[in-house]
């Protein structure tokens, strides 16, 4: 939703409320990366409206934040509007996101380039260690991530890496991705649909506090089915599993 020019003030004021409430996610151990995919998986499968197919949205739309689920996502705040004819609010912006995250020069410069344009949100799992910084634009509504990171007392610093599941993407339009703290670390979460409703997966990216780790991913595969007008629909599901790496191995 975009944000009226006249209403950036608030925007602006909205900076200093991102707190440690941001997002809430599932448990991280020692164990293979592909562990936590495992807890996805059996999530998912113990559910009796998405083993029946009967849910509206995406798989990880529907699994996050229900009780007992091992992903609890959250909306990232809404922060500013386009800036490209507001000059003096662009600038009132970069202003107020270096006093709240203190950005090195070279993230300072990333910022001021990424929020130039669209809808600007920044997703804060913490207070302090991995932020997102996401604009959309465009006639496809496609969603550009930066990410960068804080430490209490020092200057933010650009992470200079996307995670693996998004690395060779410009930005996202129709897919779920965000931020999410898993344990007591983040992590980076997406999904991806099949060609039709019979095939979703879910790629988790964990955050280790200075560099991405390795991707897991859940395969979900429905059975095809047909509604009343003839069209490709989804079934009841036929399995959910987990893997290693961002690699997705369902097929339609």
């Amino acid at each position: 939703m975009r944000i009226p020019a006249a209403h950036a003030v608030a925007g602006l004021a909205a900076i200093a409320a991102i707190t440690a409430g941001g997002y809430a996610a599932m448990t991280l151990c020692d164990a293979p990366k592909s562990s936590v995919c495992d807890s996805v998986a059996a999530y998912i499968t113990s559910q009796p409206d998405i083993a029946a197919g009967d849910f509206e949205g995406t798989v990880l739309q529907n699994v996050d934040g229900r009780l007992g689920s091992p992903i609890d996502g959250a909306v990232p705040q809404t922060l500013g509007v386009d800036f490209e004819d507001n000059e003096a609010d662009y600038e009132s912006f970069k202003d107020a996101l270096r006093d709240k995250f203190r950005p090195s020069p070279a993230l300072y410069k990333a910022m001021a380039e990424q929020v130039l344009y669209g809808e600007i949100e920044i997703a804060s799992p913490q207070e302090y260690g991995i932020h997102a910084l996401m604009s959309t634009s465009g006639s496809a509504s496609c969603t550009s991530y930066m990410f960068f990171e804080s430490e209490a007392g020092k200057n933010a610093e650009l992470i200079s890496q996307k995670p693996e599941s998004i690395a060779d993407e410009a930005c996202l339009n129709a897919r779920t991705a965000y931020l999410a703290t898993i344990g007591d670390e983040s992590g980076f979460v997406s999904d991806f649909i099949g060609d039709d409703p019979s095939g979703e997966a879910i790629a988790i990216t964990p955050w280790n506090g200075k560099d991405w780790q390795s991707s897991c991913h859940v395969d979900v595969v429905f059975e095809q089915s047909t509604d009343a007008a003839g069209r490709k629909a989804r079934g009841k599901l036929a399995s959910a599993k987990a893997g290693n790496g961002p690699e997705i191995e369902f097929r339609n």
